[in-house]
């Protein structure tokens, strides 16, 4: 029997097939990479209105009104762009913020070079935008954990998830369903619906209720947007089930 290999796994369950990732770990992987993405598209580089000063050689000097931080999270060309860098280290020249998007593209580009035919490739290009990166990964997820550098995978995206958590303030709430959204125009009557679905989690969004303190929920939405009334989570957690 093969056990999952990622680090810190405490699932006493075997992996499935050639699989070095047990189902528990890789379903932390799908939500992760999730919180990437949403945590990634709602970080901003501008700082506070409030004045700040930087010290220098010559004194104190008024700071960049850039968040420096969070633009190098957010620049490809981030000097913390190596696949297989496991380790996110404290905030300082040895080791800087992670980049978002050179990351995440440099796996799901490794991902596409394996995976796509060269015949295929001038229809299906690589990844361009950190979406496209997570998309590709999402639906990799399988095949990455039967690769011997999924325990680096793995570590990365932990560390991504980690960092932008905490550069964003927020603990994400868990995701209770998969969003169903379609983009696009509609198909004619009669013709077969041939949109991919979103794909994207789903969360219950609340607000403080002004009685009782205490959260309210006031209707839910995918990572990507698309939002969704009360009734019509319950509908899609139901048929879902």
């Amino acid at each position: 029997m093969i056990f999952c290999e990622l680090p810190g796994c405490t699932n006493p369950e075997p992996v499935p097939g050639n699989s070095r990732v047990c189902d528990l770990c890789r379903e932390k992987l799908h939500e992760r990479l999730r919180w990437v993405e949403y945590f990634a598209a709602h970080l901003t580089p501008v700082r506070g209105t409030r004045p700040q000063l930087v010290a220098t050689a010559s004194g104190f000097e008024s700071a960049s009104p850039a968040d420096d931080h969070v633009l190098a999270m957010l620049d490809r060309r981030s000097s913390a762009v190596g696949v297989g860098r496991t380790h996110t280290g404290p905030e300082d020249a040895e080791h800087p913020p992670l980049s978002v998007p050179a990351v995440l593209g440099g796996w799901a580009q490794q991902v596409w070079e394996a995976r796509t035919p060269e015949s295929l490739r001038h229809l299906i290009g690589p990844p361009q935008t950190v979406r496209d990166a997570v998309s590709l990964l999402l639906t990799s997820l399988g095949w990455i954990g039967e690769q011997d550098w999924a325990d680096d995978f793995a570590e990365e995206v932990g560390d991504l998830y980690r960092q932008l958590a905490a550069a964003t303030g927020e603990a994400p709430p868990k995701p209770v369903a998969t969003c169903t959204h379609r983009d696009g125009p509609p198909p004619a009557e009669g013709d077969v619906d041939e949109r991919p679905e979103c794909g994207a989690g789903v969360v219950v969004r609340e607000r403080t209720d002004d009685e009782s303190r205490g959260p309210r929920p006031v209707g839910a939405r995918c990572l990507a947007g698309h939002s969704y009334t009360g009734f019509q989570l319950l509908k899609l957690v139901k048929e879902a089930r």
